[in-house]
């Protein structure tokens, strides 16, 4: 039992596949054009639109690592994990991606103003051929765009023409219009350029800040891995070379602005030690000319072993003194330099002769966050910057720190300077033992060697700072130079005709759903299945006849087999063919064929030798007396009322073989629902049902007035016509509320003017096409077709 459930719905679910695609391939050309107008769409926007390629540079930040105690506490926090290891590729990527930096490569590009020229159904941009340069010497908006044309004229004159007027210039001349004036150029004049300029050159001048905006849009960069220090640069551009361009001048313009910072450090110990360097020559030169003064008033050239013999003893002791005194002046001058509230944005000195770690530590330190200073103000920020008072509320814990410990190692100096003193003053009493002259030789050579050995390592930390700063190299190093993609990445060509091939599909698709779904008609025999479990007795197809009677002796038609498969139902309605005796037909509303199935109906009973009355009971509008001719004629509306009786009624139909009569309407009533509730009504139908086997009553729709419902006490089944394409599916409704109420005796569905190679034909697997019968085949194969449209 679940299997052949499972056998019903998978069949169900075919043919309803089926349908869809069949209902739809009936519109092929709907798909046809669709397609052929979304390709040719597509067509012209490829040679519309600019193409876009792709340039890309590969950069490498080089990782920088401290050597001594210098970066002592990073180490140890790197080796935690406590510092993000890629921190410093993502501050040059945004440095990259600054407003200043990209400021710095649009300047030096000149790329505000481009030049245009138009190629077939785009203009093409003429980067670095153009045959004219324009100058711009005033602009009287800066912030808006300006768009002007440039022509070359036979007679060599420009021709400048924008929206608001134009101007007639010579070479190198200013052109004065509306937005502004601008210097004409003429570049590399020739015939190639000439004509270029003959055709008409479109200069358009952006505003700086928005071209830059765009550049950074336009600009990506990506690190290849998250452990990876190395930059992919991408730009997309419509002109190869300016992208290729414009990458290569960024990379420069960054590495310079790394060198530069790399070199303020430098630079500002030089500074230091030149200022020292100064003070010291000239105490140095007062010591010297001191000597060389005593030396000559004495008349002495050289000292006795003696005194040579004491100058190596108190050498050691005046050169520690040198250090430590330098020790302290360098403390001294890095305490001034730090306390003083207008060196608070620039970097401290280097810190010559100290090696004390932590303190070492600390102005690297403070140094470092400087630089980042001074890059986020480059970049932009402002001082109320969050980024940028976070560095300042560093920077100046940082010289509390550096001011502590210069403190701190000003009292450990100065404790060595005492002790150093002291033994200085126990050589100073050695000395008095020496003579006068040789005393006094000694303290002023002393002094000298103190200050020249002072001198001689200052000049050698102010090379070495000279070299340091010489020898500068930047902290990237370019590992792909900008190269463009060969082809276009947008727009890409498959994929627009794909997207358009699909489109052309999807619209008709759209289109056609749109229609089934506002379509409120009855189509298929399963949309009257869905609203009603009332049977469908029988199918009649769309008659492409002309006249109303199609079943006649000796019609194959499709139609007249299907009037004869009705007939049938019928008779298998009760079991016995003599069990039907009345059939009563009605529809829902006027128009369905009620007339037209009761006509054939009658006439397929006729030609089986039955006797056949039908009864025009539509007494408001009696369309079936119009269709036969028997207006004039009496009719039931005139027996009802007592004006004619039962043998004046019925008249013989000609094509019915003498079996076949109508009973016309008679004239309009007033009260034609009081008519039919007449007594008299009851003696009609009972003479009929006597005199004739078939009685059909042709009603007037129930969904207009209640006349049906009245006579179904006289028949044995009600025909209920839906007609396809036209009958409302709310009216089907009405037939499943009258099915389930029994209001009608035997209520089936009839189901009329089918067209042939419509959708409805592939519910069932089966179809309503011609050619089997005889009758059908003798049409055209291409009237056929026609017709089934």
């Amino acid at each position: 039992m679940e299997q052949s459930e499972q056998l019903a719905l998978q069949e169900e679910n075919t043919v309803n596949l089926r349908e869809i695609i069949v209902r739809y391939l009936r519109h092929w050309y709907w798909f046809a054009i669709g397609i052929v107008i979304m390709l040719f769409l597509a067509f012209l926007y490829l040679h519309i639109a600019t193409p876009i390629y792709q340039v890309e540079s590969a950069l490498l930040i080089k990782q920088e690592n401290g050597q001594g105690g210098q970066n002592l506490e990073n180490d140890i926090l790197n080796q935690l994990n406590m510092m993000g290891g890629n921190a410093n590729v993502d501050n040059e990527m945004a440095i990259l991606q600054s407003h200043y930096l990209n400021e710095q490569v649009v300047r030096k590009l000149d790329l505000s103003t481009t030049y245009y020229v138009r190629d077939g159904l785009r203009h093409k941009e003429l980067y670095r051929s153009s045959p004219v340069n324009i100058v711009v010497l005033q602009k009287t908006d800066s912030t808006q765009k300006i768009t002007f044309k440039v022509q070359l004229q036979k007679n060599g004159t420009y021709r400048v023409t924008d929206d608001d007027g134009e101007a007639i210039v010579n070479n190198k001349q200013v052109a004065h219009l509306s937005s502004g004036h601008f210097l004409i150029l003429p570049i590399n004049r020739g015939k190639e350029t000439d004509s270029l300029a003959r055709l008409g050159i479109t200069v358009v001048i952006t505003p700086l800040q928005a071209v830059v905006e765009n550049y950074q849009k336009s600009l990506g960069v990506t690190t290849t891995s998250k452990t990876s220090s190395v930059l992919n640069l991408t730009l997309k551009t419509p002109v190869q070379q300016k992208g290729k361009d414009y990458l290569t001048t960024l990379i420069d313009a960054y590495n310079n602005a790394g060198l530069q910072d790399k070199n303020l450090t430098a630079e500002n110990t030089v500074r230091f030690v030149d200022g020292r360097v100064d003070s010291l020559s000239g105490e140095l030169n007062t010591i010297e000319s001191r000597l060389e003064e005593f030396m000559q008033s004495h008349s002495m050239a050289d000292l006795d072993a003696q005194s040579q013999l004491f100058l190596d003893q108190v050498k050691d002791v005046d050169n520690q003194l040198s250090v430590q005194q330098l020790r302290l002046n360098v403390l001294q001058s890095i305490r001034e330099y730090v306390s003083n509230p207008g060196q608070a944005d620039k970097m401290v000195p280097s810190s010559l002769g100290i090696d004390d770690p932590t303190l070492l530590s600390l102005i690297n330190n403070y140094n470092n966050l400087e630089l980042e200073r001074g890059r986020n103000i480059q970049a932009g920020a402002k001082s109320d910057n969050p980024l940028v008072k976070g560095i300042d509320t560093q920077l100046t814990g940082l010289r509390s720190d550096i001011l502590q410990s210069v403190k701190n190692l000003e009292q450990a100096t100065q404790l060595a300077l005492n002790k150093l003193n002291q033994q200085n003053q126990y050589f100073e009493n050695q000395i008095r033992s020496v003579p006068a002259l040789q005393r006094n030789y000694i303290s002023i050579k002393r002094q000298q060697e103190i200050k020249q050995n002072l001198y001689l390592y200052l000049l050698q930390k102010r090379e070495e700072a000279a070299i340091s700063q010489a020898a500068a190299v930047s902290g990237s190093r370019l590992i792909d130079p900008a190269n463009s993609s060969p082809k276009p990445i947008s727009p890409k060509s498959r994929l627009i005709y794909l997207a358009a091939f699909l489109i052309g599909l999807c619209v008709p698709v759209g289109m056609l759903y749109a229609k089934d779904l506002l379509n409120n008609k009855i189509h298929s025999r399963k949309e009257v299945e869905e609203h009603t479990h009332a049977p469908i007795l029988g199918e009649i197809a769309h008659s492409t006849e002309g006249d109303n009677i199609v079943v006649k002796p000796g019609a194959r038609s499709v139609i007249a087999e299907q009037f004869r498969t009705l007939r049938t139902n019928l008779t298998f309605m009760t079991g016995t063919d003599d069990s039907v005796k009345t059939l009563l037909i009605t529809s829902s509303t006027s128009g369905e064929g009620k007339s037209f199935i009761s006509l054939n109906l009658a006439a397929g009973y006729a030609l089986a030798d039955k006797r056949v009355a039908i009864l025009g009971l539509d007494l408001r509008n009696p369309k079936l007396a119009r269709v036969l001719g028997a207006e004039h004629h009496k009719g039931i509306s005139n027996y009802l009322a007592g004006q004619a009786s039962l043998e004046e009624l019925p008249m013989e139909l000609p094509f019915g073989n003498h079996k076949l009569f109508f009973v016309p309407s008679g004239p309009i009533p007033p009260n034609p629902a009081e008519l039919i509730l007449n007594e008299r009504m009851d003696k009609l139908i009972d003479h009929l049902k006597s005199n004739f086997d078939i009685v059909l009553l042709d009603t007037p729709p129930i969904g207009l007035v209640t006349d049906a419902q009245l006579l179904t006490k006289y028949v044995d089944v009600c025909l209920f016509i839906v007609r396809h394409n036209y009958t409302l599916k709310g009216q089907v409704q009405i037939i499943a509320q009258l099915y389930q109420q029994k209001k009608f005796p035997n209520l089936t569905i009839v189901l009329n003017d089918i067209k042939s190679g419509d959708a409805y034909r592939y519910q069932y697997g089966y179809g309503y096409g011609y050619g089997y019968y005889s009758d059908d085949a003798k049409r055209g194969r291409w009237k056929r077709r026609f017709q089934s449209r």
